[in-house]
């Protein structure tokens, strides 16, 4: 009897370690991608989205028989919209999900993710995240977002040759990404010869945002360069729309947010911002089976934040299959990569690890974005 127990207990260890080995054996079969992904908090709209586009992405890359034939599989951690949580997700995919590169979302993942990228040299693309770490970004993290420099000539030229604007009050959250938007907002006001009246911060922790509205409404001027996100961004315009500001409110993409549209009293309403959009070519083959595809898998219409998710992963992704085929390093063979096909456009890394977008101007018009013709 003692022996025949012991046989089966020898024959359940054999099953399980070959259990383990078949495992290990399959994992290296797959790559893996990790995502740091603001699935919950402030920003987990555009998190989700994000993820939508992701995972599209993926399915594209393994429907085409995944990179030298395999499979690439993506895990995702939650940030929750917090930096604490950014890297404990962040070395959790490192150590032990062992991932191949990653992805992120989020302006405070992409500040906070800087340092553990350059610790643990892995590939990470940032998307849907502003600030460009200009003076110390790691070699390792690149960054496929619109970049803030060229958004604010855009916005700034525009205002200036179009509409001709030569006074606004310039809006910006007491963070570290406000002070980009200040660098570059005097840089290019300067140059188109626009007075910033005033430069008024407001607090990204507060939702109570009326003192900064009554201190914009003070400089009696039409208009209002407002730039953040989320609630107290949110609460900002709301709380300009509540204290009888009639000027107009510009600023960038966030302005657009599905969520800022619907909560913020019509503020936003006749505004106008820089950004890009979803090429609208019906001769454009892949873009219209991206569309297709993202309202089967997800059963609403795509965006802007899912499409640039798209593209980031899809980059990345490319950079892989070029890493292994020409033996270089990941971050070298993404910046080889001179034409690749994205929904986007063909934005590449070239100076810089921070892609460069062809921004343009438009307007909020009940609701809907629409794009503003520069003739």
């Amino acid at each position: 009897m003692k022996k025949k127990v012991l046989i089966l207990v020898v024959l359940a260890l054999i099953a399980i370690a070959a259990f383990f080995v078949i495992k290990g054996w399959q994992n290296k079969k797959d790559i893996v991608i990790g995502g740091v992904i603001s699935l919950t908090g402030d920003n987990a709209l555009q998190g989700k989205l994000g993820q939508n586009g992701m995972l599209l992405a993926i399915d594209f890359i393994n429907e085409e028989g995944g990179i030298g034939g395999q499979k690439v599989v993506f895990e995702s951690e939650d940030s929750k919209t917090m930096a604490k949580d950014a890297i404990t997700a962040f070395t959790k995919l490192v150590n032990v999900d062992d991932v191949a590169a990653a992805l992120s979302t989020g302006d405070v993942e992409f500040q906070a993710l800087n340092s553990s990228v350059d610790k643990y040299k892995v590939v990470t693309m940032a998307t849907i995240c502003s600030g460009m770490l200009e003076d110390n970004r790691s070699p390792y993290y690149f960054r496929y977002c619109y970049n803030e420099k060229i958004a604010d000539s855009v916005l700034l030229s525009f205002l200036a040759e179009k509409m001709d604007v030569d006074q606004m009050v310039l809006v910006y959250p007491n963070n570290a990404w406000g002070l980009e938007v200040d660098k570059y907002n005097s840089m290019f006001a300067s140059k188109y010869n626009i007075d910033i009246v005033d430069k008024v911060t407001y607090d990204v922790n507060s939702l109570e945002q009326k003192a900064v509205a009554l201190k914009i409404m003070d400089k009696k001027v039409p208009l209002v360069c407002a730039r953040g996100f989320g609630s107290s961004f949110e609460s900002v315009l709301r709380s300009l729309k509540e204290t009888g500001f009639e000027g107009i409110v510009v600023g960038d993409i966030t302005i657009a947010l599905p969520g800022t549209v619907s909560n913020t009293k019509g503020a936003v309403e006749g505004a106008y911002y820089v950004s890009f959009d979803l090429n609208d070519d019906p001769n454009d083959l892949f873009t219209a089976k991206y569309k297709t595809r993202y309202v089967e898998k997800y059963g609403i219409e795509p965006s802007v934040w899912d499409a640039m998710s798209f593209d980031a992963c899809m980059y990345l992704l490319k950079g892989i299959e070029k890493q292994r085929k020409d033996g270089i390093e990941l971050k070298d063979a993404l910046y080889s990569i001179d034409s690749i096909q994205l929904l986007l456009g063909n934005n590449v890394f070239s100076n810089s690890n921070d892609v460069e977008f062809n921004m343009k101007i438009f307007r909020v018009e009940d609701g809907v974005s629409k794009l503003v013709t520069m003739e």
